[in-house]
């Protein structure tokens, strides 16, 4: 699959932007109850490089990119006066929420962004195919289709819909088919032969159909935004609920290491490439299923994650009594270390698989935190 030569770079520095504007979040609401933190780490230690220091903090890129972290003054020692340990236990709520809050709200600002341009597709025009982009070199760029083309009919038959539009085409590959189309509003007749090889993915005639789209205003973009959010959580959260409880099989999906992730991110920059989708689109699509993705899974009640420490300290705050520090930092330790080899596991099997691949490879749809 030919590849843009910056496509790993670029999959590199969203990861970091994840993993920064998760421990951001962290840092600030620190900062604002007067906790001083005493390291901004990216990825794991052991520690490469000191980046810089800002005011009591210091900013440091470590080896392990398995996530970051910010290092509290009295993270998990209460007797530290002014530490996060010591905090009251809403201010503690506070400051762990308000990592997996900042991957919510980057994917409500790009969901808003997405929704001004290229838009939505307007619901009360499903029936409508247009043509939303056309591949360069491939046989509809030579017969003079243009993007925004309604295609009516192909070979006869009435396309309301990108499915029958599809079936026809692969139908008959290698044959010359009328297309009619509507373009402003008159009715034009093109002939374009589909492509019999395929393999390389761009299709058989190089378009990608859509639907008209309704774009949100400015003022409209932000609910827009935090709906779609709201909607895709909810989605991720029922489909990892059943896979729990065993109504969905290891089949239908499963944890996506690195691997998997840039394979992902890589088959969308390369369409944005080849003009197969619009540049930009795919990439912050991306962005917003992993950021939303780490952002749940962070909120998870295990103790070694934002959100199992949000749960011990919402039992101290209705109960008004604490776990022992020993015991509670001893649980914090053996689940962040099974966390450790969950993620070694599945980015071991990653790496297994690109070394002795399978026929047919099991789809991942969710990152390891």
């Amino acid at each position: 699959m030919p590849l843009d030569a910056l496509t790993p770079l670029w999959f590199f520095l969203i990861l970091v932007f994840l993993i920064v504007i998760h421990e951001l979040g962290h840092f600030l609401v620190s900062k604002a109850f007067g906790i001083q933190v005493e390291e901004f780490g990216i990825f794991f230690p052991p520690r490469l490089v000191r980046l810089f220091k800002w005011g009591e903090t210091e900013v440091t890129l470590n080896a392990l990119p398995l996530g970051g972290f910010v290092r509290p003054k009295g993270e998990n020692d209460p007797t530290v006066a002014g530490g996060l340990a010591a905090a009251p236990a809403w201010q503690r709520i506070c400051v762990m929420l308000a990592g997996p809050l900042m991957n919510l709200l980057v994917a409500v600002v790009l969901y808003s962004i997405l929704a001004m341009n290229p838009g939505l597709p307007d619901p009360t025009k499903s029936n409508i195919v247009l043509v939303s982009s056309i591949v360069p070199g491939l046989p509809a760029d030579s017969s003079g289709l243009q993007v925004n083309d309604q295609l009516v009919s192909i070979a006869g038959t009435k396309i309301e819909s990108s499915v029958t539009a599809q079936q026809v085409i692969s139908e008959n590959k290698g044959k010359a088919l009328d297309f009619e189309i509507r373009r402003s509003d008159a009715l034009l007749h093109l002939t374009i032969t589909p492509r019999v090889d395929t393999s390389d993915g761009r299709g058989a005639i190089g378009i990608l159909m859509g639907q008209p789209m309704d774009k949100a205003s400015l003022l409209e973009a932000p609910a827009v935004g935090f709906k779609l959010t709201t909607e895709y959580s909810i989605g991720l959260l029922t489909f990892l609920g059943r896979l729990v409880t065993g109504q969905l099989s290891g089949s239908d999906g499963q944890l996506l290491g690195f691997i998997g992730m840039y394979n992902n991110f890589a088959e969308v920059r390369n369409l944005e490439v080849q003009k197969v989708i619009p540049s930009g689109v795919g990439v912050m699509d991306f962005i917003v299923k992993v950021t939303i993705s780490l952002g749940l899974l962070n909120l998870l009640p295990i103790p070694a994650l934002d959100g199992g420490r949000i749960l011990l300290s919402f039992i101290e705050l209705i109960t008004r009594r604490r776990l022992p520090t020993d015991l509670e930092n001893k649980i914090i330790v053996i689940t962040f270390l099974a966390l450790i080899g969950l993620m070694i596991l599945v980015n071991g099997r990653e790496i297994y698989y690109q070394i002795f691949p399978v026929a047919t490879a099991t789809p991942s749809v969710i990152p390891t935190p």
